[in-house]
Parts: structure tokens; sequence; C-alpha cells
């Protein structure tokens, strides 16, 4: 005769308890009870969150009470200091600020900006005054750091840091969603650039048909980004390190263009005047090479890489 020894399996209440806690703070996010801003604030205390799995791990699995307990404190905790502590000054809310930046040309002959946003939609565009080098309207919710170095090869360096929408990589619209979080940032439209943008999280647009380009570096996260290239003043390079998210590339008529395309996952759409050297079609994606008829006799040349994360890759 045969004894069958059953085991009790880990039915602890805390994980139930926080998922369902979890799912009221969205509601009453949407209802406007909490604040986006009051959210952010409450990640700062995700060490708390330790603390309670640490206590479930020790004591949940003996009594299933204790770990709904457990729980049901842990979400309590968090509620109650979403709800009440920005009044009671026990949590300290992200403030939205505003800056607008003018850097002047000063004689330069040429210059680099380096750009690096967190979670914000970032429009680029040529602007209007020869005598302005950069101009940039930036609302950020932690610091803003700029560098402006060098004489006639200028570097200006914009950069938003101590961030909680950074560190956290959520939106700047849960932070607020009542404003505006765009970057809006204006390029001289005379002198040559060579453009280096790294971005988080967000929408990325970028209209260079009416700037000097001498070459475009960008290292995206998570967004969709439609880029529009110039007709080539001199050759110059575009190199594009895509995350998630559609890459959508304007090219100029007439030009003569080399374009290679490492899409990882999704498609890719290429005009038909382009001239494929090299097309690999795979399960997941498709990785070739392109080009202009007359590409290599030409003077000005436009060459363009794009490694692709998750998301398709159209040449327009």
């Amino acid at each position: 005769m045969s004894l069958k020894r059953t085991r009790t399996g880990y039915r602890s209440m805390f994980w139930p308890i926080v998922l369902i806690g979890i799912g009221l703070t969205w509601l009453l996010i949407n209802a406007d009870i909490i604040s986006g801003a009051s959210l952010v604030a409450l990640f700062q205390l995700w060490p708390l969150l330790l603390i309670a799995i640490g206590l479930d791990l020790l004591f949940g699995r003996s009594s299933s009470l204790m770990g709904g307990l457990i729980g049901i404190a842990t979400v309590a905790a968090f509620l109650g200091l979403a709800v009440f502590g920005p009044a009671l000054g026990l949590i300290t809310l992200p403030e939205r600020q505003q800056e607008t930046l003018t850097f002047t040309t000063d004689g330069a002959q040429s210059y680099a900006l380096n750009l690096r946003a967190g979670t914000e939609t970032v429009t680029i565009a040529a602007g209007a005054d020869d005598g302005t080098l950069v101009a940039a309207d930036v609302v950020y919710y932690g610091d803003i750091r700029y560098v402006n170095e060098g004489t006639d090869e200028r570097t200006v360096t914009i950069e938003e840091t101590h961030s909680p929408s950074n560190t956290l990589f959520i939106p700047n619209t849960i932070v607020n969603d009542d404003e505006s979080s765009d970057w809006f940032i204006s390029l001289n439209p005379t002198l040559p650039v060579t453009l280096t943008l790294d971005s988080g999280v967000g929408q990325l647009n970028v209209d260079l048909s009416e700037v000097n380009l001498a070459d475009f570096n960008a290292n995206l996260g998570v967004g969709a980004a439609d880029i529009v290239l110039p007709m080539p003043q001199q050759s110059y390079a575009v190199q594009i390190d895509s995350g998630v998210g559609e890459v959508n590339i304007d090219v100029p008529d007439d030009a003569a263009i080399q374009v290679s395309i490492n899409s990882g996952i999704g498609g890719v759409d290429v005009p038909d005047w382009l001239i494929a050297t090299r097309q690999d079609d795979s399960v997941v994606g498709v990785d070739g090479t392109w080009h202009t008829d007359g590409f290599s006799d030409a003077e000005n040349t436009i060459t363009i890489l794009v490694e692709g994360g998750i998301g398709s890759v159209n040449l327009r």
C-alpha cells in the first residue's frame, strides 16, 4: 500500500492584492483623484515594494492571511501617499519648468549640436535668423544642462538631467497632462551643422530640408520618427540607430543617395528608383543596400545607414 504525499502550493494573497491595487491606482488617475505627478513621485519609494516582497516571502508562505495583510498594507500605504502625500508634504512633486535658450553665431563658421531629450516630443527645423546658431524652447522636470564652446567651430550641447521621466521612462504627459512638454529646436539655415540626437521615449519630427547639413546621427528609443533630409551642399552621412517605432525618411529629389538598412524586426519600404545592390529577405525583416543611378560619380552624396530595431523603416 503506497501513501501519496500532497504538497500545498504557495497561496499567499500578496500578489493578487497588489495587482488589484495597481488597477485601482490607474482608475483613480483616470478619475483625476490621483495626479500623474503624484504617481511619478511615488516611484521614488520603490524600495518599499522590495521590503513588502521580502515580508511576504518570510511570512506569506505559512499563512495566506498574513500575505493578504501585507498586500493590503502595501497598497494602502502607496494609495495613501499618492492621495494625501503632496498636501502633507510627504512626497515632492516634479515641477514643470520652461525655458528659451538662444545661442548666437558670434563669428562661427560651422557648428555641432548635441541634443539629449528624455520623453518629450521633439521638433527640429530651420530657423529664419542667420545670426542665431540654435534657438530652443524646452520644457523639463529636472534640470537642463547646456554648453556653448568653441569659436570658429562651435559645439552646443543641450540635455535634460535629473528628470523623473528620464530615470523611470515615464512620458511627461503622465507627469503633467494639462500642459505641453514639447521641445522646439531651430537651427541656423546657412552654417554647416553636425547634428547628434539622443532621444528616449517620444515622437521625433526633424525637418532639415532648409538646413546646411554636414552629418546627422540619431540614437532613438521608443517612438515614431519622421525625418526630412536636405539637398546636399556637401556630401554628408546619416546614421540612425532605431529602437521601437516606425522610422520615415524623406530624401530630396535628384540627390545622389546610398542607403543601407538592417531592419531588425519590421518591414522596409524603398522607392522603385533606387537600385538594389544587396537585399536579404528574412522572416522578421529585410536587410539591404540601395543606391541611385550614378551615385559613384556624383560630387555631393548622401550616405544613409539605418540600424533598425522593432518597427518599419520607410524611405520616401
